[in-house]
């Protein structure tokens, strides 16, 4: 099971799928990686990165709920490393999703 740590230690998992242009899909607020279970379907030819929230899905809960926040949870994919390593990608959000992709 693929798992990153945050800069605050915690360690978050996330799926990663296929080949080709980076898509990350962004769940809101209180879902998880498996909400995009039913498009995988149609993400074929792209990579599909599935991140789980800190506290949600198979992810560790932070203990400081000040810390589940859109600019916590931004600099968390920030860990992952695909913000600033891959060049071109693309964002699919959903609600809170939506949001964090727009911080981007």
């Amino acid at each position: 099971m693929p798992r990153f740590t945050s800069s605050d230690g915690l360690s978050l998992h996330y799926l990663d799928e296929g080949e080709g242009l980076p898509v990350i899909c962004l769940a809101g607020l209180t879902r998880n990686a498996s909400d995009f279970d039913y498009a995988m379907p149609a993400m074929q030819g792209v990579r599909v990165i599935r991140p789980d929230y800190r506290g949600r899905g198979q992810s560790e809960w932070a203990e400081d709920p000040m810390t589940y926040t859109i600019p916590r949870e931004t600099q968390d994919g920030d860990c992952l490393g695909f913000w600033r390593r891959v060049p071109n990608i693309c964002c699919v959000g959903t609600s809170r999703g939506g949001l964090i992709s727009l911080t981007l």
